[in-house]
Order: C-alpha cells, then structure tokens, then sequence
C-alpha cells in the first residue's frame, strides 16, 4: 500500500505507527485473517469515540486495498459501503472490545472472493488484468449500536452522527487525491452521493429513479471521470439493473451470470 494512504489511516483511524499497518497489510496480501493486533485503544477520532462506547459490541475496520497493481497501469477507484462479512464471525459474541481486520467485500481471502452470494469478485476480475484496481470503504468502521431495552440494534451505516461526521469526506477526497485514479467507480447511491462531493460535483436536483442509478461521465468537469453504479450485491432489485442498463443503451436481456462481464464492459468503455 502507498506510504501516503498509510499516512493517510494513521491521522485518522489508527493511534499507532506505520510499522504495524505494514505488518497487517502484509498479512493481507497473503489472503490470510489478521489477528489483530489493534484494539479499540489503538483508535483515535470519531473512531475511538464509537470504539469506546458502552453500547457497541465489535467492530470492524476495512482497510483500503489493492486488489491489482502494476507499475504504470490505469487505476480504477471502487467506493462502496460495505457492510460486516458473515465470515468474520466473532462480531457477535466479543467478551471484551475488539477490532476486526479486513478489506471490502473480503476479497484479500479466497472464500470473499468465491462466495456466490454477490458478484463483487467477479466483476472486479474482469478489471485486473488490465487495470490497476483500488478499492475503499465510503466508512471504514464497521459496527453495530445496541439497543438493550428493545433487545435490538442498530448498523452503523444508520447511526446519523457516525454517517455524518466529516472525516468520511475528510479521508475519501485525501484517497482520490492520493491514488489519482484514472475512473472512480461508486457502487450504490451513498457512495455515489460521497464521490460527487468529494469531487465538487453537483448532482441533478430532479432525480427520478432511472437517473439516480445512471452512468456519469463527468471528465468535462473534473480531471477524474465517475461512473455511478448499482451495488451488485445479491440483495440489488433486478429492477434496478434493468433501468441501469436501458440508461446505457443496453437493450438486450442481460442475465444475472452476464452482469459481471457486462458490466465490466461498461466500465473500460467509461474510462
């Protein structure tokens, strides 16, 4: 990983030195779990104030991460929101405050990358042989806000004073300066939302269903082109992915085995 994105997780998320960020990284890269070696006191900001609550139970940290690099390729930026990996498990059942580890959508591991669940490997593998690609988390920390008396609990991606706090922004405008991709690719509306602020970007004031999920190719505007996508989760309505693909005139019937090369399609198109 780049010295500066190291930097860049040190003033921000990690009250440690580079060093260990290096270790973990190296871990990663050989698709193994980290054992962490952070806990929650190894975090600072808006992080640690989450970490610290006595109302959170695990947490969970994607780290930025290559998942192709070659010297003097085009880099593609993949922003999403992703949410807790079923595989990482132990976010249920911590005894004590505990910091999880991973990449988005866990595909630094094989059984991320196999699962049939979604079709986020198999798009971005279409990408890697000719592209540099970089994904990143729109929020990094993972966890889940308990609620004793309903017995319920509450994602982080719904908790608005995490949401909207500023060092989201602050750390996604530093990523794009620092990785200078050649096409930033946001999957799903808040990730789409994010990218177009962190860009100085205005999106349409009337936005009706099909062009909330459109293509934008914004290079007349700013030096980086943008594609807004559907998140190609398993969870996306089909409905969404029709109206995706009449916008980019797309007409015939594309199944759900052919989204991925599909789509990849769409993206070498774009940059």
């Amino acid at each position: 990983m780049k010295k500066e994105i190291l930097n860049l997780l040190l003033e921000n998320i990690f009250n440690t030195d580079i060093d260990l960020l290096k270790t973990v990284y190296n871990t990663l890269q050989n698709g193994a779990d980290v054992d962490s070696p952070i806990n929650v006191k190894k975090l600072k900001g808006i992080y640690q104030q989450f970490g610290i609550d006595s109302l959170c139970d695990g947490f969970q940290i994607d780290l930025p991460y290559w998942n192709s690099y070659e010297p003097n390729r085009k880099t593609i930026m993949i922003v999403a929101m992703d949410a807790k990996n079923n595989k990482l498990s132990v976010l249920d059942n911590f005894s004590i405050k505990k910091v999880v580890l991973s990449t988005p959508f866990y595909l630094h591991n094989s059984s991320g990358r196999e699962t049939k669940k979604n079709q986020y490997w198999e798009v971005i593998s279409h990408l890697t042989a000719e592209y540099n690609v970089y994904s990143t988390d729109l929020y990094k920390l993972y966890f889940r806000m308990k609620d004793s008396a309903n017995n319920s609990s509450t994602e982080s991606n719904k908790v608005v004073n995490y949401t909207n706090s500023n060092v989201h922004h602050e750390i996604l405008k530093a990523e794009i300066a620092i990785i200078n991709p050649s096409i930033i690719i946001a999957f799903g509306n808040a990730a789409r939302s994010a990218c177009a602020n962190a860009l100085g970007i205005k999106l349409e004031n009337s936005v009706t269903k099909e062009n909330i999920i459109k293509g934008y190719d914004l290079v007349e505007k700013v030096d980086t082109k943008f594609l807004a996508i559907p998140h190609p989760s398993g969870l996306t309505r089909p409905n969404h992915w029709l109206s995706f693909f009449k916008t980019n005139s797309i007409t015939e019937v594309i199944s759900h085995h052919e989204r991925p090369a599909v789509l990849a399609n769409l993206i070498k198109k774009a940059i």
